[in-house]
Parts: C-alpha cells; sequence; structure tokens
C-alpha cells in the first residue's frame, strides 16, 4: 500500500532488527553495533548510522549527527 507524505511532514526512526559488525582493524575483533535508520516520509531519503548501543546517550547521538 502506498502512503502519501507532505514535505517535511513526517520523519520515520528507529533501529534496525538485524545487529551488523565490523571488525576493527588492530585487534582483529568483531565487534557488533545497532544500525539507527531514519527515512523522510515525502521522500524516501534514508540515513543510517552505527553506533554501540540503543541506550539513551546514543540514540541522542544519532539524531543530533
Amino acid at each position: 500500500m502506498r502512503f502519501e507524505h507532505k514535505a517535511g511532514e513526517k520523519l520515520f526512526v528507529d533501529f534496525s532488527g538485524d545487529t551488523p559488525a565490523y571488525v576493527d582493524r588492530e585487534t582483529g575483533e568483531l565487534i557488533s553495533v545497532e544500525l539507527f535508520v531514519a527515512v523522510i516520509g515525502a521522500s524516501s531519503r534514508t540515513y543510517a548510522l552505527a553506533v554501540a548501543s540503543q541506550q539513551i546517550p546514543d540514540w541522542t547521538k544519532a539524531l543530533n549527527y
């Protein structure tokens, strides 16, 4: 179903369900991160940022980045 959104009306934000990971180049350790995703309703432009956790400091960091 297609939804129509007025420009500037809505921003959808949440953490993705999957937990991606990356390899630390210095230690070789696999580090899991949370993926913050934001989508502008009218244009479907997407923004994503990997943060350490879903805790409030990381949530506000992702929103203000």
